[in-house]
């Protein structure tokens, strides 16, 4: 396992692989750039996301889907909700709840074919539906639509120009707590 980046818990995390004698097998990387951090990604089978709602859109969860990563995100990263749909393009789990993180990784860990198949449907989500080309003509169609004075409408049910459909914080993937 490797961990990029860096923050308040980063001596907790180092201290935590010394006293658990974890040295070879979890790999402190520090911060980096984010070209060297989507080639860690392209070289990755798996990708968590731990964040929680101060992480805004999340855009490595564009990436690292886009990498092919079976990803396994918290509910509370922004993205999340658009871009993830649980056991179908990744696994999502509550926020802070490491006990549904932990099953979920060791899913993908003992099922190798489910891993690759997730990464694989990850990848077409954003190759389908969240890619700069598809962005920049349903932005123009929208832009378009406006100008024509017409009213706004969503070109599908997800991706670009779908409307967001507000999501209480307290209801979000309640399913997830099984």
């Amino acid at each position: 396992m490797q961990i990029i980046g860096n923050g308040e818990e980063t001596q907790t995390i180092c201290d935590m692989i010394q006293r658990l004698h974890l040295q070879d097998c979890v790999e402190m990387l520090g911060a980096m750039d984010a070209e060297k951090v989507r080639s860690q990604m392209e070289k990755s089978q798996i990708y968590l996301c731990t964040s929680d709602y101060n992480e805004g859109w999340g855009a490595v969860v564009n990436e690292a889907m886009n990498s092919g990563c079976a990803v396994v995100a918290s509910h509370a990263c922004g993205s999340v909700p658009f871009l993830m749909e649980h056991g179908q393009n990744g696994f999502i789990y509550e926020s802070e709840n490491e006990d549904q993180l932990y099953r979920l990784v060791t899913k993908l860990l003992q099922e190798p074919a489910l891993c690759r198949q997730l990464g694989e449907n990850a990848l077409n989500t954003v190759c389908e539906s969240w890619n700069a080309k598809i962005a920049a003509n349903k932005l123009m169609a929208l832009c378009n639509s406006a100008a024509n004075i017409q009213p706004l409408t969503p070109t599908e049910n997800s991706g670009v120009t779908s409307f967001a459909k507000p999501i209480r914080q307290d209801k979000m993937y309640t399913s997830l707590r099984r």
